[in-house]
């Protein structure tokens, strides 16, 4: 019994490694695989369950567990901030689209107040 799952990146859809799984209450988490796979163990009930990884949007989701045979599906799909977005543009030797700097600009006027 329990949860099982991906964690996928939204734009390319990859599994995301080391992606960290916490489910509210419950001060164990587990961490994904390097293709994003998880499990967790848990006893039937409802739970809140949150995925996060570096440079990702966080993302928390309702999954409930039965006593139905085998885990219950409980997949996420996490978006890159902009700030890791921004990292990623420039590694490349991108140009940074307007969109993204007129958002980055608004990030930092309001980080300086």
């Amino acid at each position: 019994m329990g949860i099982a799952g991906v964690v996928r990146d939204k734009d390319t859809e990859l599994g995301i490694a080391d992606a960290v799984i916490a489910v509210d209450g419950i001060n164990h988490d587990v961490t994904t695989a390097w293709g994003g796979d998880y499990w967790r163990l848990l006893t039937p009930g409802d739970y809140m369950v949150t995925a996060s990884a570096e440079g990702y949007h966080s993302v928390t989701r309702s999954c409930r567990v039965t006593f139905e045979e085998g885990p219950f599906p409980c997949n996420f799909v996490l978006t890159k901030t902009p700030k890791q977005r921004l990292r990623e543009l420039l590694a490349a030797g991108a140009k940074v689209p307007p969109d993204l700097r007129r958002r980055l600009e608004r990030l930092r006027g309001q980080k300086d107040r």
